[in-house]
């Protein structure tokens, strides 16, 4: 299989709070590294991880506390890097919720 990239968890549509664990798949015959950043409209993306591993199954990305974060709708993008410089990418939009 060519690209596997997927945000496991949180699942797109999620409302999240506290702190959580992003989990994702990243792999690609030509991967690099990946890089996981946190998109807030009308905002420069967030830098939320990066890693050099291919994971090639459901595996953890990063840590989030989402607390760090005003109330409303983000959007997580994992991109993978490929030794070309392109890159293929996937996206989970959330809402962050916290009391």
């Amino acid at each position: 299989e060519l690209a596997n990239v997927a945000i496991a968890f949180p699942s797109d549509g999620a409302r999240v709070r506290g702190v959580l664990l992003v989990q994702g798949i990243a792999s690609h015959r030509d991967f690099r590294e990946w890089r996981l950043d946190l998109l807030a409209e009308g905002e420069e993306p967030r830098f939320l991880a990066l890693g050099e591993t291919a994971l090639n199954r459901s595996g953890p990305l990063v840590s989030w506390d989402t607390r760090r974060h005003p109330n409303g709708p983000y959007t997580l993008r994992l991109r993978v890097l490929l030794d070309s410089g392109d890159f293929v990418e996937a996206e989970s939009a959330v809402v962050v919720d916290n009391p």
